[in-house]
């Protein structure tokens, strides 16, 4: 069974939250002091960076996590360090919350496959740019001018029947 990227495990035996290079985090630097984690089968992983868990409704201190690039399969959200941070967990048979001044600000769930709680990690929507009018303004003729270069300059009777025929919208 493999976990989603998008759902990290609440771990109550991890001492720090530790994320895949995928992470939705901010401020990514490279780490001074990189930490090492020894797995049960004796390899060992080590952290490349550091940064911030882009979950604002957490407190700074529960936010910091460590990138560890080895951790191929689900980001660990450590339960002591957000508890250390001020705030509250609990867990029920299905669900697990934090809480912050008695406020819920993060849910997550029980997986039936994993018997693991998992919590949902905001992804990261593309960014789209546009501009609509970043430098001057142009003329009625100039719009015309670039509408009519834009379809690949049709002669104009042709421009007139594609429009007269509600071809060509928004123009």
């Amino acid at each position: 069974f493999t976990i989603p990227h998008q759902l990290a495990i609440a771990d109550t035996g991890s001492t720090a939250h530790f994320g895949t290079i995928d992470a939705p985090v901010i401020n990514k630097r490279p780490t001074l002091n990189p930490i090492f984690i020894r797995n049960p089968n004796g390899d060992i992983m080590k952290s490349t960076h550091e940064a911030e868990l882009d979950l604002p409704m957490l407190p700074p201190a529960a936010r910091h996590i460590h990138i560890v690039p080895a951790l191929a399969s689900s980001s660990l959200i450590s339960m002591g360090q957000l508890c250390d941070a001020g705030c509250t967990i609990a867990f029920t048979a299905t669900e697990v919350t934090v809480s912050v001044n008695d406020a819920i600000v993060l849910t997550g769930h029980r997986t039936p496959d994993t018997r693991l709680w998992h919590f949902p990690l905001p992804t990261s929507a593309p960014t789209c740019h546009s501009a609509m009018a970043s430098i001057g303004s142009a003329t009625p003729a100039d719009l015309v001018a670039f509408a009519h270069a834009a379809l690949f300059s049709p002669t104009l009777s042709t421009l007139n029947l594609a429009l007269t025929k509600g071809f060509i919208t928004h123009f």
